[in-house]
């Protein structure tokens, strides 16, 4: 696996270089976290440990999907939520537990990135 192992490496690393990251992911990563926190302004009251959750999880699908309708980001949400809670739960695979539960949305998920990249490959997205 030595050459292959090398290749993959590589191509990660030219992907998450510091040139990469000033002249491209940091740009949209500003971007992003000044227009979600100009939402904050409306707010009365705000729970500090659920909005970095859910910035954080926007964060990160905004990166790797880019820009998304709001009923599919709540959808990614929803799923990706279960997912975690039935990743640290204990794995009994019973209908109804946790652990089924995070099971059924990693199927989500996966059916969820399937059809998003086939509805780009579509339209000529790249």
């Amino acid at each position: 696996h030595g050459s292959s192992h090398r290749l993959m490496r590589g191509s990660l690393l030219s992907l998450i270089s510091s040139t990469m990251m000033r002249d491209h992911i940091l740009p949209k990563v500003d971007h992003f976290m000044r227009s979600y926190l100009s939402q904050w302004n409306e707010l009365e009251n705000i729970d500090i440990q659920d909005k970095t959750k859910h910035m954080a999880f926007l964060s990160s699908l905004t990166q790797i999907a880019g820009d998304l309708k709001k009923p599919l980001v709540e959808e990614f949400k929803n799923a990706f939520f279960k997912l975690v809670v039935g990743t640290l739960s204990v794995p009994i695979d019973l209908p109804g537990t946790n652990y089924r539960c995070g099971i059924q949305a990693r199927k989500n998920i996966d059916r969820l990135l399937r059809e998003l990249m086939q509805e780009r490959r579509d339209s000529g997205e790249t």
